[in-house]
């Protein structure tokens, strides 16, 4: 065989193999504009959208353009299914729309991944926003709105962005925001909204107040590795940053500019950045403790003592000439919503493993370096667990049982002990109630009586049954009870 026919051979079958891959390759195309209109109706009515009852929409295949809503009062399913674009326009438009709800959709290669102006009531839920050439979510003047559990990442802005007066009342709970190329998270000019729960990471920034962002929570989100800060609050005041793990942050953990001013900064957790804190210049005029409780945050590098076992620093943290933290805390601060209603507070310097209340003890795990010294302070309230208390390590007693610290009021205990380090189950309980312990010995005296009690009986009948029938037998164990 020639060597011009085997070289036509080897061409064919890789022109087929070609052909195979690109048909085995689903293309993607454009669909066109899908509106879903404010008459209810889906134009173009081909679109892989369907509704019975003009009130929830629910995708039946992915999308490759934008989605314009323009009716509202809807829900939008995206049923796991995904719009994608060409890097232009917004993937789904909210623009002027009220009481809608998005759901269920991965939106990617965008301008804006979902745009939400000059809208108010929307709910963003479980949805997976990616590669926008702008912001992932974008909302100028939204208001009571919610941004739930969304996946949000490698959007060459903010993963959200809210902004622009009014901004007010947002909730943005629980989502993942990694590698976006500005913030996180940004406000601006937004009064009223609550961070929370939210994780970010590998972003320029993690979280950014500005330009008039006042009044706002950032409360117990983990903000970690970020390239620049952790969090920056920038010309923004009175906003509360609180319970928050601040971690391998690049720059700045938390960083101020210009004049923000009044923002209180309580047990936060300060850990490993490149500089925990800086205010650049002394603009700032900050709270760094909780009023009620005289508690300030925790600092990695912090080098003071804990003379009187309180679980607080004894000597304060200068940041600068207006900013001091006056109660530094000695460990970790950590707080567990163990019901409704019920949370438990600690300051702990080991690992805490699977936080329990089971209605009548608390339960965790810690761990440390072996051999090392551990203690923690927990904060009972009264209401779930009255005093005295009982703490035992891997089931041993520690005696004499640790008292409430002076700083327990008529709400809450304070308890502080210690113990060396390796993997150790904690367990706390209160002490039976006298009229609980006699009511339990009075169960357990009965039991036991009607124990002794069916032995004895059995023993009757086991005697006295090869003698007499069935009947005969029956009766004389009666006559016996």
């Amino acid at each position: 065989m020639s060597g011009r026919i085997v070289a036509g051979i080897v061409v064919s079958f890789l022109l087929m193999g070609c052909l195979a891959l690109a048909f085995s390759i689903r293309q993607v195309k454009a669909n066109g504009t899908i509106y879903i209109k404010a008459d209810g109706s889906i134009d173009p009515s081909t679109a892989p959208i369907s509704t019975s009852d003009q009130s929830t929409y629910t995708f039946t295949d992915d999308v490759y353009d934008m989605i314009v809503v323009q009716r509202n009062n809807i829900v939008i399913d995206g049923n796991n299914h995904k719009v994608q674009g060409d890097g232009s326009s917004y993937g789904i438009d909210l623009r002027q729309r009220n009481n809608v709800t998005v759901k269920g959709v991965e939106v990617l290669r965008f301008e804006s991944g979902i745009c939400v102006h000059d809208a108010s009531n929307i709910v963003l839920i479980d949805n997976k926003v990616s590669n926008s050439s702008r912001d992932g979510i974008s909302g100028w003047r939204v208001s009571n709105s919610s941004f739930v559990n969304n996946v949000i990442s490698n959007n060459e802005y903010d993963g959200i962005y809210i902004g622009e007066v009014p901004s007010d009342n947002n909730m943005i709970i629980n989502n993942i925001l990694s590698r976006n190329g500005a913030s996180g998270i940004g406000l601006a000019g937004s009064k009223n909204c609550s961070l929370t729960n939210n994780t970010v990471s590998y972003n320029n920034l993690g979280i950014r107040l500005s330009y008039g962002a006042h009044q706002n929570v950032v409360m117990n989100n983990t903000i970690f590795s970020n390239n620049y800060w952790g969090i920056c609050i920038d010309s923004s005041s009175n906003n509360s940053v609180i319970c928050n793990t601040i971690k391998n942050n690049q720059e700045v953990g938390l960083a101020f500019w210009y004049p923000s001013s009044y923002n209180k900064i309580h047990h936060n957790n300060f850990i490993d950045n490149a500089r925990q804190v800086d205010s650049y210049s002394g603009f700032a005029k900050n709270s760094w403790n909780s009023g009620y409780t005289d508690e300030g945050n925790y600092w990695s590098d912090y080098t003071g003592v804990d003379q009187n076992l309180d679980g607080i620093g004894d000597t304060p943290i200068v940041i600068d000439v207006n900013n001091t933290d006056c109660f530094p805390l000695m460990g970790m601060f950590s707080s567990f919503g163990v019901t409704s209603e019920h949370c438990v507070q600690t300051i702990c310097n080991s690992t805490m493993l699977d936080f329990q209340f089971d209605g009548a003890a608390i339960r965790f795990n810690i761990s440390g370096e072996n051999g090392t010294a551990g203690f923690c302070r927990i904060c009972v309230p009264q209401e779930l667990m009255s005093e005295p208390y009982h703490v035992f390590v891997n089931g041993t007693e520690i005696l004499p049982p640790p008292q409430p610290l002076p700083c327990s009021n008529s709400t809450h205990n304070y308890l502080y002990f210690n113990y060396t380090h390796s993997t150790k189950e904690i367990t706390i309980i209160p002490e039976f109630p006298s009229f609980l312990v006699l009511s339990v010995f009075m169960i357990t005296a009965f039991a036991a009586f009607i124990v002794h009690k069916r032995k004895h009986l059995h023993k009757v009948e086991m005697e006295i049954s090869p003698r007499f029938t069935r009947t005969e037998t029956e009766e004389m164990v009666n006559d016996v009870r």
